[in-house]
């Protein structure tokens, strides 16, 4: 639902194929950076339309076909092209440079996650291919939270009216490693049975 609406809000004015409609400014200057970001846009949208059918358990447990052709389009014609494209347009928009390195961090970020995450799923190797799927996951999801930041933090009471500094760091920063840092906790944490477990044992030293 998260995606859904993103996306509703997001897309429509770059279905025009108008440039003066687009959210980013665009750089008049370089003939290709429109086109550019509209494949960025493109590869991104079907990354946020697989990545939920590629976590999806029941999928992944009763057709697993499903989830392969599903991962397959993820990786291939959504995050990779997506975040290869991100690391073209960056330097053409006119981002500050707070904004620009991390647009460009998320980006090398993504390409790492989802290539580490694929060679391990080629490998069978389960464990490393669902935690490197997972913080890929993150990443992808870094617009959205990001987004969300972008219109939160300067509402929070006792931040600093600075939006060259606030704005690029809640939009470009903080929306993925917000979500790396959930990722991690997720992985790492412990179940409660194994929690009592370990009181238990503690308790009878």
């Amino acid at each position: 639902m998260l995606i859904v609406a993103f996306l509703a809000v997001s897309l429509p004015p770059y279905v025009t194929l108008d440039p003066a409609n687009s959210l980013v400014p665009i750089n008049v200057r370089v003939a290709l950076h429109y086109p550019m970001l509209l494949g960025h846009i493109l590869f991104g949208t079907i990354t946020l339309a697989t990545v939920c059918v590629q976590l999806w358990p029941w999928l992944r447990r009763t057709h697993p076909k499903a989830h392969r052709i599903s991962g397959r389009t993820y990786v291939f014609a959504g995050m990779l092209p997506s975040c290869a494209l991100a690391l073209a347009v960056v330097p053409l928009g006119e981002l500050n440079p707070l904004g620009a390195i991390g647009a460009s961090v998320w980006a090398v970020i993504g390409l790492v996650t989802t290539l580490r995450g694929y060679a391990a799923g080629r490998a069978r190797h389960t464990r490393d291919h669902r935690r490197w799927m997972l913080y890929s996951f993150a990443a992808a999801m870094g617009i959205v939270t990001g987004r969300v930041l972008f219109l939160a933090v300067p509402a929070i009471p006792g931040v600093p009216h600075a939006p060259e500094v606030i704005h690029p760091l809640a939009g470009f920063w903080l929306g993925w490693m917000v979500n790396l840092a959930v990722a991690y906790w997720w992985l790492h944490r412990r179940p409660a049975r194994v929690r009592r477990s370990r009181a238990r044992a503690r308790a009878n030293r």
